[in-house]
C-alpha cells in the first residue's frame, strides 16, 4: 500500500507539471483481462501516459494480481504511434506492449495493430511475440444510449497457446461507464470468466488527470 501511495503522489505531481502527460488511478473489485480474472479480490491500478502531438505515445500501467506464490503485481510498458488514416473516418494505431510479472514465467510481449472508426467500432489485433498466439479485439461504442456509455466487447483467441482456456476460445462482455466530470468516472464490466466459467461483475472507480 505504501508503494501505491508513493506512486499516486508521483503521478499527481508529474501530470500537473509537464504538458503531454496524463495519468489515472483506479480501483476494481475484480481485475478482468480479456475475459479472464486475474485473481486479485481488490485491485488498485495506476497508469502514466505521454502523448506527443506527432502521434507518438508511451506509457506504463500497473495493477494488483494474484497468480499464487510471489506473483502479485503486473506492470505493463507500452509505446506506439497513432494517427488519422482517413481524417474524420478512421484512425490507425500501431504499438508494442510488454507485460511484466516481476520476472516470472508469465512475462510476455505483444505487437498491436488497431483501427478506430468514426461510427464507434474499434478493431485491435494483438500478436504475442515468441508464440503463435494472437487475439482479435472488437469494441463497439453504442451510439444511441446517452444515460451511460455502453460498449460491447468481443475477443477471438487463436493459436495453440489458448489450450489453457479449455474449449472456449472467444469471449464477450458489456461495459457500462458514467463520467461525473472530466476526472471522475465509474464503470461496470459484465461477462463470463473464460478460466472459471463463472459470471463476473467488475465494478471500478477511476480518477484521471
Amino acid at each position: 500500500m505504501k508503494n501505491i501511495l508513493m506512486a499516486t503522489i508521483l503521478l499527481l505531481t508529474t501530470t500537473s507539471a509537464f504538458a503531454g502527460f496524463s495519468g489515472s488511478v483506479s480501483a476494481t473489485n475484480d481485475y478482468i483481462w480479456r475475459g479472464m480474472g486475474q485473481g486479485a479480490d481488490m485491485a488498485f491500478q495506476i497508469g502514466l501516459d505521454y502523448e506527443h502531438e506527432s502521434g507518438l505515445y508511451a506509457g506504463v500501467w500497473t495493477s494488483d494480481v494474484d497468480f499464487g506464490g510471489d506473483v502479485d503485481r503486473e506492470i505493463d510498458y507500452y509505446a506506439g504511434y497513432s494517427t488519422a488514416l482517413v481524417e474524420g473516418v478512421v484512425d490507425i494505431d500501431v504499438g508494442y506492449i510488454k507485460y511484466d510479472y516481476q520476472g516470472a514465467a508469465f512475462d510476455f510481449e505483444e505487437i498491436m495493430y488497431g483501427l478506430s472508426f468514426a461510427n464507434g467500432l474499434t478493431v485491435n489485433y494483438y500478436n504475442t511475440e515468441s508464440s503463435d498466439v494472437s487475439t482479435i479485439e472488437l469494441i463497439y461504442a453504442v451510439p444511441f444510449i446517452t444515460v451511460v456509455d455502453v460498449e460491447l466487447i468481443a475477443y477471438d483467441f487463436e493459436g495453440n497457446g489458448t489450450d489453457a482456456l479449455g474449449s472456449v476460445e472467444d469471449s464477450v462482455a458489456i461495459r457500462f461507464s458514467k463520467s461525473l466530470d472530466d476526472n471522475i468516472s465509474f464503470g461496470l464490466l459484465v461477462g463470463e470468466d473464460l478460466l472459471t466459467g463463472d459470471n463476473y461483475y467488475a465494478f471500478s472507480f477511476n480518477f484521471g488527470m
